[in-house]
């Protein structure tokens, strides 16, 4: 076989088509990320102002209701395994601006601002723009 056989207009037409194809498999099963991505942003938005205003067992409740929320969404996320192209990466910028920006604003929010709700609902707002940036560009 010669190298103008291998390269045929009709073998380049169905690699195409194979390719394009592939792509959309991946734009459809890779869905959840964002989702996945904009429940983290939904959850910032109720758990970070929660975290700097109640306190005792309130404060524990909390806790528990963030882990049940992490462990469900790490249980939604195992079986989809699909990702698109760059998505890893994305992810991890997503999540190390999330982190430092809660860390952050609790620091400030409990040395300086303690139980001012003017304070932690906006601060919510600003640690959650981080995931709701991510779960946009990830569709």
């Amino acid at each position: 076989m010669s190298g103008d056989e291998e390269m045929s207009p009709g073998r380049a037409a169905v690699a195409l088509a194979g390719i394009d194809q592939a792509r959309a498999a991946v734009r459809e099963h890779s869905g959840w990320a964002g989702r996945a991505m904009a429940a983290y942003g939904m959850a910032s938005l109720v758990f970070f102002p929660a975290g700097g205003l109640v306190h005792g067992v309130w404060a524990a409740v909390i806790g528990v209701c963030w882990g049940v929320f992490l462990l469900s969404v790490l249980r939604y996320a195992l079986p989809n395994r699909v990702v698109g192209r760059g998505f890893r990466r994305l992810y991890l910028r997503a999540t190390a601006a999330w982190t430092v920006l809660w860390v952050t604003g609790a620091l400030i929010g409990h040395l300086v601002f303690a139980d001012q709700v003017a304070f932690w609902v906006p601060a919510g707002v600003v640690v959650a723009l981080p995931m709701f940036a991510a779960a946009v560009r990830a569709r």
